[in-house]
């Protein structure tokens, strides 16, 4: 979400940078996007973006993988797709970003919550009082402030309402190890 002053030049910015991402292999060092996992979750991330482009959404996508082997989907920017459609209400787990033009941080909050899952969010800002107060209010497991996908093995990784229960990494995903006992002895 972002505030309607910043927008264009937001997406002008993305736009530039989408393009530039090479596409390939797991295995290749040149590539930052790689193949999907199956030919099903490929096509429900195809479906997603068929669905934004049914209802006026702009898509810019990106450089397509290579030709043949391989689970492909082009890094793509959905621009101003409608709040109801499932791109903007599910986990996509694909290189997918929307970007949603809104008058203030009030509204990009109340949509961003306007959810069932909760797994990451970031707020982006140079006034930390207001990102402070932003991540407070946000229901997601993990929200970064002024980056994403930051993942480091001391901090709790996992999300809030469906996007799952428990912890990875941290000392919380250690109890995901242990067995717990009671033991009770009168005497």
């Amino acid at each position: 979400y972002i505030e309607a002053p910043l927008f264009d030049t937001l997406v002008s910015g993305f736009e530039q940078a989408v393009k530039s991402l090479s596409v390939g292999p797991g295995m290749s060092p040149e590539a930052f996007i790689n193949p999907l996992v199956s030919r099903a979750h490929c096509d429900k991330v195809q479906a997603f973006l068929d669905e934004a482009k049914a209802h006026n959404a702009e898509l810019i996508a990106g450089n397509r993988g290579p030709d043949g082997k391989g689970y492909y989907v082009s890094p793509t920017l959905v621009v101003n797709p409608d709040n109801h459609l499932r791109l903007t209400r599910e986990e996509v787990f694909g290189p997918v970003v929307n970007l949603v033009r809104v008058a203030d941080g009030e509204e990009a909050l109340q949509l961003a919550n306007d959810t069932e899952y909760g797994l990451t969010a970031s707020v982006w800002t140079q006034n930390i009082s207001k990102a402070l107060a932003y991540t407070d209010r946000l229901q997601a497991g993990t929200v970064w402030v002024n980056s994403h996908t930051l993942i480091d093995a001391n901090l709790p990784f996992g999300g809030m309402k469906q996007s799952g229960t428990g912890r990875d990494f941290g000392p919380d995903w250690l109890d995901g190890w242990c067995e717990t006992k009671s033991v009770c002895v009168r005497y």
